[in-house]
């Protein structure tokens, strides 16, 4: 299949880039050394400016939390997806969003006519960001007769449940976990897909990135779950194939973490070109906090993941004395692709709505919902077992006859599946294939940098491992 379709906050564009001959820094008032955003001898993006077209996520839009969220029509009957999704914790940037994408797909699959004749209901409850309570959770999800949920964030709470889901007879489509252990190393009994690619091809591309950009030595700072103990893996192994060197083990920091003056003293001690954060906002504020003071962002260039990719961790790090943004200059790498209808369609429906584009994450739960559903009207029944029977024909091109549709054609959708399937769902965050354990078989990412105005921006897209 042909890919389509990004991470939902910004539209592709490629911009020109500027040749750096030495390391640029940008001088504050604050902290000690500056902030060194370059490292020396290639061509590196730059600052994007007011590019015709270019869609930028302000650093003042709102917070996507849960609070915000009204409650979805909840009718009797019929089939019931569950939403566990982080309200609270280090991923509640997110949680509201992703709750908001569900609901813009139930209504339409409900205006549509529903599944199998009846209306779709919803039930959520709040993964904390959580591990530990995050199973609790999910079997409230499992007594209120779900066949289906769209969660969770976390890669750590995503594999806390995968097997009661399994037990269960529960289909779980995550919108956001990658860590490539959810499939490597276990078997989910076909009752699990996620609709990002793995970090087993981000990690390719965030080690491709620094590599690029000039810097041959690197340390990573991660969350210590499987996230970022997944995705250092991964950027270790690529950084050195490609003749880079890494100066130093893996620094690791556990989830919800507040203070961390040993990781950052540990990390800035490798003395490496480049340290890249493998985390999320609710510790990447503190963190970055303590790098800015302790004079590490004047001795090597940070990188990030895409888990940090939000307005809130711009905002929460701050500025300058001088009133620059701390991290102005500062890149990261994300899933994305290219513009299609169903990207489309969910971008325009999501800001009527709301007034602003979608948050992280969110295209992904509006497609989880939309392929739960299709696959329980392909199976003509709002069973579990049936959904997990039919979610690869729902998600795949399988058949030379096969008809694109989307949430933009919603009642062709829901006619189709019904009538022996034969569909290819078009999503509004890609439209790849996936393989039997339930992977994405492809990924297209982009490189995304922190402006002068706390914006956050693409300055690299199309980028294939």
């Amino acid at each position: 299949m042909k890919h389509h379709a990004s991470w939902s906050l910004v539209v592709a564009v490629v911009l020109a880039s500027g040749f750096l001959a030495g390391c640029v820094q940008q001088e504050g008032g604050d902290g000690a050394g500056g902030i060194k955003t370059q490292c020396g001898g290639t061509s590196a993006a730059t600052f994007s400016g007011a590019g015709a077209g270019l869609l930028r996520e302000a650093a003042s839009a709102p917070s996507a939390i849960g609070s915000e969220v009204g409650e979805a029509a909840q009718p009797s009957g019929g089939l019931v997806i569950g939403t566990l999704v982080p309200l609270t914790g280090s991923l509640e940037a997110y949680g509201g969003d992703m709750e908001r994408a569900v609901e813009m797909a139930v209504d339409e699959i409900n205006r549509a006519g529903g599944v199998n004749g009846q209306q779709v209901r919803v039930v959520k409850e709040d993964s904390q960001s959580n591990a530990a309570t995050a199973p609790q959770a999910f079997q409230r999800l499992v007594s209120e007769k779900v066949s289906g949920v769209v969660g969770a964030a976390g890669s750590a709470v995503t594999g806390s449940i995968l097997e009661a889901a399994k037990n269960n007879n529960v289909m779980v489509v995550t919108p956001a976990s990658t860590s490539p252990t959810l499939t490597l190393d276990r078997d989910n009994g076909g009752y699990f897909l996620r609709i990002p690619p793995s970090d087993a091809l981000q990690g390719k591309v965030l080690a491709q990135t620094v590599y690029q950009d000039g810097c041959r030595s690197a340390v990573l700072i991660a969350v210590n779950n499987d996230y970022g103990v997944g995705l250092s893996r991964v950027f270790e192994e690529t950084f050195k194939s490609l003749g880079g060197t890494i100066k130093a083990e893996t620094v690791k920091f556990p989830a919800n973490a507040q203070t961390f003056s040993s990781e950052v003293q540990k990390a800035a001690s490798a003395n490496a070109d480049a340290i890249v954060l493998v985390g999320y906002p609710q510790e990447g504020v503190p963190l970055m906090k303590e790098a800015f003071q302790r004079g590490a962002m004047g001795k090597s260039v940070f990188f990030f993941s895409e888990g940090v990719r939000a307005p809130a961790f711009v905002t929460g790090v701050g500025k300058t004395s001088d009133g620059k943004f701390v991290l102005a200059g500062l890149k990261g790498t994300a899933p994305t692709g290219v513009a299609s209808p169903g990207f489309e369609h969910f971008n325009r429906t999501f800001h009527e709505k709301h007034g602003r584009a979608p948050g992280l994450f969110a295209a992904e739960s509006y497609d989880a919902t939309w392929i739960i559903a299709l696959a329980a009207q392909c199976a003509g029944a709002n069973t579990g077992s049936g959904i997990k029977d039919n979610v690869l024909k729902v998600v795949n091109r399988d058949g030379p006859a096969d008809v694109a549709v989307s949430g933009s054609n919603a009642v062709l959708a829901l006619n189709s599946a019904k009538a022996g399937c034969g569909i290819n769902y078009q999503g509004a965050a890609h439209d790849f294939d996936f393989d039997t354990r339930g992977d994405p078989k492809e990924g297209v990412y982009s490189v995304w940098q922190v402006g002068p105005d706390g914006a956050i921006t693409t300055v690299r897209s199309d980028v294939r491992p």
